[in-house]
């Protein structure tokens, strides 16, 4: 695909793409859940194709990882939404029957996981001021 078409356009031509290749095998009867952990997958990446959510993540303040992960989060319930799933990513998993992304342990313990995160990282950013008596 062209470069030079933004990412998210390139990601939604994909997806009719594997939409049309998915209705297929489904009208066949063929396993589908290979391409549906793709279409899944393609989603929930959609926010690392934003320069300024690398640059967060590779940011040495936990906090702005922090942000840029949330970002990421935001970014790939946005696009859920453009593709026509209102309940965002969380109604492509139930359409899809797939359970979480690729590499995601758990797509529900997430934004729990952030949050405890965010906290522990603020936490010992406080300590740390107290013991070299900014605080």
């Amino acid at each position: 695909m062209n470069q030079q078409i933004p990412a998210k356009q390139r990601a939604q031509k994909l997806y009719e793409v594997l939409m049309k290749e998915r209705s297929q095998l489904q009208s066949q009867g063929d396993n589908t859940h290979p391409i549906s952990q793709a279409i899944v997958d393609l989603i929930h990446t959609i926010g690392y194709h934003e320069p300024a959510v690398l640059k967060g993540l590779k940011n040495s303040d936990g906090l702005e990882r922090l942000r840029a992960f949330r970002k990421i989060l935001e970014e790939r319930d946005i696009f859920a939404m453009e593709l026509g799933y209102t309940n965002h990513f969380d109604q492509v998993l139930k359409d899809f029957h797939i359970h979480h992304p690729t590499g995601i342990a758990s797509e529900k313990d997430l934004p729990k996981k952030i949050q405890s995160l965010e906290d522990e990282t603020l936490l010992s950013g406080s300590e740390r001021s107290v013991k070299i008596g900014k605080a």
